[in-house]
C-alpha cells in the first residue's frame, strides 16, 4: 500500500486485505475496514453504531421506499458512478459480517445501499439491497405488506439490473424471512 499513488490503489489494496480477513473470519475487523474503505470513497458511516441509529435507518428506508413500486424499481437507470459501485461492492462484501458481527450496524448499511440505489441507479446487488429492506420491514415493523411487495419488487429489478446470478440472494431472503409469514405453507 506504500507504492499506491492514487486513491483507486489504496482502495485496491485495501479490497485485498478485507477478502483477507473475509477468509479468516475476522468478522468485526473486516466491517470495521470496510467502513475505513467506504469512508475513502466519502461515505461516512460512524465506526460505532449509536442507540437507536438501527431504527433510524429502518425509518429512513421506510421513507425513501414510499411510492415506489416494482415497476418504478426495475425502471432505475443502470448505475455508472465508479465510485457509488465501489462502494456497493464493498457493502455487500460486509453484508453477512455486518449482520453477525454487528447487527445494530446492518440497518445501517443497508439504508446506505439502497440510498446509493435511489440516487445513483441500480447495480447488481441493487435486487438484494430491496429484498433485505422487505426483511427488515417485516423483522422490525411486522409489516408483512410491506415486506412482500419488496421482495417482489427485487424479484422485477434482478433482470434490468443484470443480476441472474444473485437471484438466489433475493430468494433466500424471500424464503427465510418473509414467505413464512406472507404465503400459506402449501404454496
Amino acid at each position: 500500500l506504500a507504492g499506491a499513488r492514487t486513491a483507486s490503489d489504496r482502495i485496491a489494496g485495501f479490497r485485498v486485505r478485507l477478502l483477507m480477513l473475509l477468509g479468516r473470519n475476522r468478522l468485526a475487523e473486516a466491517v470495521a475496514l470496510a467502513k475505513d474503505l467506504l469512508r475513502l470513497l466519502g461515505i461516512d458511516l460512524s465506526p460505532r453504531t449509536r442507540t437507536h441509529q438501527d431504527l433510524a435507518a429502518i425509518a429512513r428506508i421506510k421513507w425513501r421506499l414510499r411510492g415506489h413500486s416494482a415497476e418504478s424499481l426495475a425502471a432505475l437507470p443502470r448505475m455508472t458512478d465508479p465510485n457509488a459501485l465501489m462502494a456497493l461492492e464493498i457493502m455487500s462484501s460486509v453484508l453477512t459480517s455486518t449482520f453477525m458481527a454487528e447487527p445494530r450496524f446492518f440497518p445501517v448499511l443497508i439504508a446506505e445501499m439502497l440510498r446509493l440505489t435511489l440516487d445513483r441507479g441500480a447495480a447488481i446487488v441493487s435486487p438484494e439491497v430491496v429484498a433485505l429492506c422487505g426483511m427488515l420491514s417485516m423483522a422490525a415493523l411486522r409489516d408483512l405488506e410491506d415486506a412482500r411487495r419488496l421482495v417482489d419488487a427485487a424479484h422485477a429489478m434482478i433482470e434490468p439490473c443484470d443480476a441472474l446470478h444473485k437471484r438466489h440472494r433475493v430468494l433466500m431472503v424471500e424464503a427465510i424471512f418473509v414467505s413464512p409469514w406472507t404465503r400459506p405453507l402449501h404454496e
